[in-house]
């Protein structure tokens, strides 16, 4: 995809006529470069592009992955997810069907899919949280495409990766009726409630009454039979009918399946392009623009602390956090509370507390200020002794200043939501997720919000498991007069979801601080 540089200007090009394509008319080299709407990317380009046309591609596609991952990060649910999707995906990075639009049309969307995705593996490789977070928006993005394919399509397509599949026929697949609907039982009610299964939509608002339902759903989709030995997970999760040594494979099952084998292959390269990445450092066009891509997918990861000392910027220090209580999340506010109770928490809290604090300015000196103050003011706390033996070292630790010596971030909103949930003595994660509704409500109206309807379309929110819309709600409700005040200024307000407890005070310092500014 690119040449290796021996010197920084040897050999290089100005464009100043139209890139160079494959030699021959576009319907020609569509048919034979890009013969699918969708594909595993196995080859990587091999024509030229302008650094324009790189930077355009690359962005294009980024905010669709983006997009894809704060609305998964919200809980929305699959089938709002594809409705969402499928139009914005239209406008940024379009593939159209064959003999739909002009050849050269047809071709520049084809080439600007297949360069996005390999820019962007150059930008994502570098960490284990970026190429997460890549391949689960990508492996999204292909099962979307993969079933807006025509039956012919999907056919020719699973030709080419020369999967050995074969339809099964009307016949066949009635003999084996009373299996299937055994099998997939789970596997339809599950698709019918979240509205993924190809031919449902007159099933979706209807309760499965008996088999026949099932069935009813079953005998419109196509099954397929492989050799067993080519689907072992699915085998061994018993998940597909096994008859003479073929795994009877519906097509629900067949998208599922192509993108897990799609997800662990993009995992494999990712890992092979951090090894070559190297290559590209004597290259100061593309290194900067690499690096602003991978930047503008961690946009939600917060690094205000820096290595070697308390941020001497920060208005923040050991005895004046309380003040700063305000622009705390449901998720801080919790821990604070929770440590103000028991003048203690536990490990799981502690980590997330620290290293949210850590996120809004408070250095290492500081915050062993506070925490010792934390833990041994107030009857029956600790004594300062057992603090330095005990927990000393667990908060210097967080700051990179023991052990590994590693910068730990605060964690995002993903990052909470994969730990543990928290048991009766515990305060971290999320309270959108972990609390019963009375328990948020009381958490909230401490917060400030008011028992109106705003509360309730949170807690509406919550039970739908859209934990990050919901403290998106609550964040511009309590910050709505700053908000008004800041457009109403012409200052520019952030519209976007907030994925991360840092990102929620952040805003709300910024559109205060703003008003200060004005009044002095």
């Amino acid at each position: 995809m690119f040449k290796k540089v021996k010197r920084r200007t040897q050999s290089r090009r100005n464009f100043d006529g139209p890139s160079t394509y494959l030699a021959g008319p576009a319907n020609e080299t569509i048919l034979k470069e890009y013969p699918d709407r969708i594909s595993f990317y196995k080859l990587p380009p091999l024509t030229e592009v302008t650094l324009d046309q790189f930077e355009t591609y690359a962005i294009d596609r980024l905010k669709i992955l983006i997009e894809i991952s704060n609305l998964q990060n919200q809980g929305t649910n699959y089938s709002d997810l594809v409705k969402l999707m499928t139009e914005r995906i239209k406008m940024l990075i379009p593939m159209h069907p064959l003999n739909t639009v002009e050849p050269e049309i047809l071709l520049e969307e084809r080439r600007k899919d297949h360069y996005s995705h390999f820019i962007l593996r150059l930008a994502f490789c570098r960490n284990e949280e970026l190429r997460k977070k890549f391949v689960s928006a990508e492996t999204f993005l292909f099962k979307l495409r993969y079933a807006q394919l025509s039956k012919a399509e999907k056919q020719q397509f699973m030709d080419g990766l020369n999967v050995p599949w074969e339809e099964v026929s009307e016949s066949e697949k009635e003999s084996l009726k009373k299996e299937l609907i055994v099998t997939h039982f789970n596997d339809v009610s599950i698709g019918i409630r979240q509205g993924t299964l190809g031919n449902t939509s007159t099933y979706i608002a209807r309760k499965i009454a008996d088999e026949n339902d099932i069935w009813d759903i079953l005998k419109d989709e196509k099954v397929s039979k492989l050799p067993w030995d080519n689907v072992p997970d699915l085998v061994a999760s018993r998940k597909v009918v096994i008859k003479k040594g073929n795994a009877y494979v519906p097509e629900f099952l067949q998208m599922n399946l192509l993108a897990n084998e799609y997800s662990k292959f993009l995992e494999e390269q990712l890992l092979i392009t951090l090894r070559l990445l190297p290559g590209l450092d004597e290259d100061e066009r593309l290194v900067p623009i690499l690096d602003n891509l991978s930047k503008g997918y961690i946009s939600s990861e917060f690094q205000s602390f820096q290595e070697g000392g308390d941020q001497a910027e920060s208005d923040i220090n050991a005895t004046n956090v309380k003040q700063f209580e305000k622009f705390f999340p449901a998720c801080a506010r919790r821990l604070m509370d929770g440590l103000e109770e028991n003048h203690h928490l536990r490990y799981a809290g502690r980590q997330q507390f620290t290293l949210f604090l850590k996120g809004i300015g408070l250095g290492p000196n500081e915050s062993l200020k506070f925490w010792q103050m934390m833990f041994t003011s107030g009857s029956g706390a600790m004594s300062l002794e057992k603090f330095n033996k005990e927990y000393k070292y667990n908060f210097r630790h967080s700051y990179g200043l023991e052990g590994a010596r590693i910068n730990y971030k605060p964690w995002s909103c993903t990052m909470i939501m994969s730990k543990p949930k928290p048991n009766k003595q515990e305060h971290h994660g999320c309270p959108y997720r972990d609390l019963q509704s009375d328990n948020l409500t009381t958490l909230l109206k401490k917060m400030g919000m008011r028992d109106d309807g705003n509360l309730q379309k949170v807690l509406e929110l919550s039970d739908s498991r859209e934990y990050q819309a919901a403290c998106t709600k609550v964040f511009e409700v309590l910050n709505s007069d700053n908000i008004q005040q800041n457009m109403s200024k012409g200052l520019s307000v952030m519209e976007v979801p907030i994925t991360h407890p840092n990102d929620y005070f952040n805003r709300g310092v910024l559109y205060e601080k703003r008003l200060e500014e004005g009044a002095n």
